[in-house]
């Protein structure tokens, strides 16, 4: 396992807090998944891991990467991320997915969600460069987290191109928040606070 990937990135010295972008963020509190879905340097990561920072949220962070794409790796990170905050949640899950006869991801997928029902507290799980995901049994799982987890866990997917995920279903229940590269574009005082 690669630790690095469950860092969130820093934000940086010079970003522009997008205060208006936060408010919109700010109401995916209440609903399962938000999505900021823009090409390469729309500023997705510099957004979010700003959001979180200025408005310290607990989050675990996971950064794909093409290895990803094997359900139990995928879920191992998860699992990993969600205890870079809560240490006591998932073991059993991620004792079961590293034995020699482990049942079903989808099954540890619903242990590890009856141990997420413990924590009593708003955490995020953020899911960067989703785009590099391209088994379907990872978008299976993923789809499966985004039916079943409890009111207090809010998944937030950043990527390039719209997941191979119930997006219409999931803005049909109100319980998505979309971000697009026409949200992430500079406003006239986005662009004037740089410059000062």
């Amino acid at each position: 396992m690669l630790f690095t990937k469950l860092h969130i990135p820093p934000a940086g010295n010079n970003v522009v807090h997008r205060s208006e972008l936060f408010d919109k963020l700010n109401s995916g509190l209440s609903r399962k998944l938000i999505l900021v879905s823009a090409p390469a340097g729309y500023g997705k990561t510099t957004l979010i891991s700003d959001w979180i920072s200025q408005n310290k949220i607990p989050a675990a962070w996971l950064s794909l990467d093409n290895g990803d794409n094997d359900p139990a790796v995928f879920l191992s990170y998860i699992i990993s991320g969600i205890q870079s905050i809560h240490k006591e949640v998932g073991q059993s899950a991620l004792r079961l997915l590293n034995s020699p006869n482990s049942p079903s991801v989808e099954s540890i997928a619903s242990l590890l969600i009856n141990e997420v029902l413990n924590i009593n507290q708003n955490i995020l799980l953020v899911i960067d460069d989703f785009h590099l995901i391209t088994s379907s049994e990872v978008s299976k799982l993923v789809t499966y987290l985004l039916e079943h987890i409890p009111g207090n866990i809010h998944i937030v997917i950043l990527t390039r191109s719209d997941p191979a995920l119930a997006v219409s279903k999931l803005r049909s229940q109100h319980q998505l928040v979309e971000l697009r590269s026409s949200d992430l574009s500079f406003s006239a005082n986005d662009i004037s606070i740089l410059f000062n």
